[in-house]
């Protein structure tokens, strides 16, 4: 018999693929969504398969988030209403990022509205002033601005000029949220921007927010050699005998983060029914 956690786990995802797979039929949602994007300009070539691989790394880490409010509310865990209210709109949410992650932020306004045209999801109110970019899910699968969870913050005049120094902006607080989305879900990923755009400091404040990683800096240049990356390495892992050879690994074990893996199921059925269109 599966432990009682399992068993849980394997429920919740089969409801949230039952949930999930009217949109991902053909000429639904996701689809008439993926055609959209493919029609705009974007900073990278644009595939269906990456777009698709990157919208499914986002609704992971929805399922991942019902995971683990219902684990640490287990009186009052989400109910089955709760659990489609946050799973569509997220869906939503995820369609923008994944699909024009990589575009201007009109072409990602220009998106949000094509879909208020096209899907039943409640959507947040027409309004030219707030586009449904701006918004995300909260957990009981309400709309809610991003502006309210930018946090007031009073820098001191001495580190106005300090170079680790981030001031939380709405785009700061969303790209934070994007990034911690991919880094648990172990994706490479590219941030594109010019010179003193902040792509440095968001990524490291979003790294410095999860508490299972640790920040290792590394600068390339024609200087840099092989042992002085080791020599890096040399203050945050040691080396160690295995059954593969000797290999460098963290000293700390917790820094070696431990995260909630999706069953395949879960997109199992999904991907049956969009395999023909998505990798053609």
């Amino acid at each position: 018999m599966l432990p009682l956690t399992t068993r849980y786990e394997l429920q919740l995802q089969r409801e949230v693929s039952a949930i999930l797979q009217p949109y991902f039929t053909s000429d639904s949602l996701v689809e008439k969504c993926l055609e959209y994007a493919s029609t705009q300009e974007h900073i990278m070539d644009f595939t269906k398969m990456r777009a698709m691989s990157s919208l499914f790394c986002m609704m992971n880490q929805s399922v991942r988030q019902i995971h683990l409010y219902n684990s640490s509310h287990q009186d009052f865990p989400l109910d089955p209403d709760a659990i489609e209210r946050f799973i569509t709109k997220s869906l939503i949410y995820s369609i923008i990022w994944a699909f024009t992650g990589d575009a201007k932020l009109k072409i990602r306004y220009e998106l949000g509205e094509y879909m208020r045209s096209i899907t039943t999801i409640p959507l947040p109110s027409a309004n030219a002033q707030i586009p449904v970019v701006d918004y995300e899910v909260t957990m009981n699968g309400e709309w809610s601005l991003w502006a309210v969870k930018v946090p007031r913050m009073d820098v001191e005049t001495h580190k106005v000029a300090a170079p680790d120094a981030v001031v939380p902006t709405l785009d700061t607080v969303r790209h934070e949220a994007l990034l911690a989305t991919w880094l648990a879900e172990h994706k490479p990923l590219v941030l594109c921007g010019p010179p003193g755009s902040g792509k440095t400091m968001t990524l490291l404040s979003a790294l410095r927010a999860l508490p299972d990683m640790e920040v290792v800096g590394l600068n390339f240049s024609s200087a840099t050699t092989p042992e002085l990356l080791l020599k890096t390495f040399d203050h945050y892992c040691e080396y160690r005998k295995t059954p593969n050879g000797v290999v460098l690994s963290p000293v700390q074990v917790s820094k070696v983060q431990n995260y909630f893996r999706l069953h395949a199921e879960l997109y199992e059925l999904i991907l049956k029914s969009i395999y023909n269109w998505v990798f053609n």
